[in-house]
């Protein structure tokens, strides 16, 4: 237990030891994510450790803070924000480009071969914690099971490229009606009409030619 009595006044302390002495005001330290202690007033050459808030640490382990002719002095500042130490959370169909783990810094994502990203990324390192929305990647290219106007077309799993036209290729009993489908961003871009049509292909047939009998 400390050797001395200490009466709180606005610019004074009346000490059993001296009339007056120097000392600090733990509130006076101006730095983010030290944790206050239960004792606020320190005499001359008393001292404490620094402990943090969560999502701080310490600068220095070991480190004091220590009063001196009222002044305090020590390694500040006494507390830094943690990093992330884990890596960023994954998305499906992407992966990180690039990020720090530094407080405050955010994460680039970048998505697969054929995949766009159709939201922006918000993750961020905060506090030692990864934070926000995860990006979403989108796949560009276009099935025809997709299509709202489909009537006839054959069942076929393979994917058009962004940009390109549906190959078509109907079922039995269609025919071609000269529609196309063209695959934008992953979106059909229609025309209110399938590319194929109910019937059969009709081949002109050549007229015979007339006999003429001869009496």
């Amino acid at each position: 237990m400390r050797n001395r009595i200490a009466v709180v006044a606005p610019f004074f302390i009346i000490c059993f030891k001296i009339v007056f002495c120097a000392y600090c005001d733990q509130a006076s330290l101006p730095f983010s994510g030290l944790k206050k202690g239960a004792i606020r007033f320190y005499l001359d050459g008393e001292w404490f450790v620094p402990s943090c808030n969560e999502g701080y640490r310490v600068a220095q382990p070991h480190g004091r803070i220590v009063c001196r002719n009222g002044v305090w002095s020590g390694h500040f500042p006494p507390c830094v924000v943690v990093s992330c130490s884990t890596p960023p959370p994954p998305i499906p169909h992407g992966r990180v480009k690039w990020y720090t783990g530094t407080h405050a810094s955010s994460v680039q994502y970048e998505c697969d071969p054929f995949y766009t990203l159709a939201s922006e990324s918000s993750i961020r390192c905060n506090f030692g914690q990864w934070t926000g929305s995860l990006p979403v990647c989108r796949d560009t290219r276009c099935y025809v099971a997709h299509a709202v106007h489909k009537s006839g077309l054959a069942e076929d799993k393979n994917a058009t490229l962004d940009g390109q036209f549906l190959e078509v290729r109907c079922a039995a009993g269609f025919v071609p009606s000269g529609a196309r489908l063209l695959c934008s961003r992953g979106t059909w871009i229609e025309h209110g009409a399938s590319p194929c049509l109910e019937g059969t292909q009709r081949r002109n047939k050549a007229p015979r030619p007339s006999v003429v009998r001869h009496l």
